[in-house]
């Protein structure tokens, strides 16, 4: 990636396969010839999967719904966001 290239960041920690996850896979495919684009995901997700077998790079991250309140979990969140710098 070159400077002024955007990178875009989609984070999705859920185990399960929805409405959400469905409409942020077509997002993704649909914006990746146009934008540099990296996600967060569930490491088990089916989500996680799709998204690698379509050549978008994934990264794991387990979140559970009061994981903002885990003060570890929130610094290996930042800790990542700030070495992909999106």
């Amino acid at each position: 990636m070159g400077p002024g290239e955007k990178l875009v960041c989609f984070v999705n920690t859920s185990g399960i396969w929805g409405g959400g996850e469905n409409w942020q896979y077509e997002t993704i495919l649909d914006l990746k010839d146009e934008v540099n684009i990296i996600t967060i995901s569930n490491p088990g997700a089916k989500l996680k999967k799709l998204l690698q077998e379509a050549g978008i790079q994934a990264f794991p991250f387990k979140a559970k719904n009061l994981s903002f309140l885990n003060p570890f979990k929130l610094f290996n969140a930042y800790r990542l966001l700030k070495q992909l710098e999106p």
